[in-house]
């Protein structure tokens, strides 16, 4: 759990506009698969680290700065 959240607040702090609206699996604060179809990166990073545990998260962040105020 504590790998967990220390990946979440890594994700939290980093600039991810390259993978916006894609799944990632993240480990030891590395982004090891990503990609649209989440089974297709779930069986990346099992296939690469089949001991570890990945966050799952898709970056659904929005960078469009624009917003018109």
């Amino acid at each position: 759990m504590i790998e967990s959240y220390a990946n979440y607040e890594w994700f939290l702090k980093k600039d991810f506009k390259d993978y916006s609206g894609k799944w990632l699996a993240i480990i030891d604060k590395k982004i090891v698969a990503s990609g649209n179809d989440v089974k297709q990166v779930i069986q990346r990073a099992k296939k690469d680290y089949p001991t570890k545990k990945p966050l799952w998260i898709i970056n659904s962040l929005s960078y469009n700065n624009d917003f018109n105020l």
